[in-house]
């Protein structure tokens, strides 16, 4: 990450650049897990959740946590695509969620 400074009432602040962060997840259908956002630089404001492909995130099955973070309930290969979460305005979070069959 880079981190640059601006002069401002003769103090120095940091300002961060625009950092993603990647993350490969693989859910087995009929399986719940938890998609945890980054919590680095979050100032305890809501998250934002969206996908790639800009269908809806939320449904009976995806929700959201006490704590903001995106629940996936008995999933299924429709849930499978990339989850965007950002936290805050430099920080942004991507899941590339796939499905696989239960083994037989």
């Amino acid at each position: 990450m880079n981190i640059y400074f601006f002069l401002t009432n003769s103090l120095l602040v940091p300002i961060f650049s625009d950092r993603v962060i990647r993350e490969k997840v693989t859910i087995t259908e009929g399986e719940t897990r938890t998609l945890n956002c980054t919590k680095e630089f979050y100032d305890g404001g809501s998250r934002e959740w969206s996908r790639k492909d800009r269908r809806s995130v939320f449904n009976k099955r995806r929700v959201l946590t006490e704590d903001d973070q995106l629940q996936i309930i008995n999933a299924s290969f429709v849930d499978a695509g990339v989850y965007i979460c950002v936290n805050a305005p430099q920080i942004r979070h991507e899941f590339n969620v796939s499905i696989r069959g239960r083994s037989m």
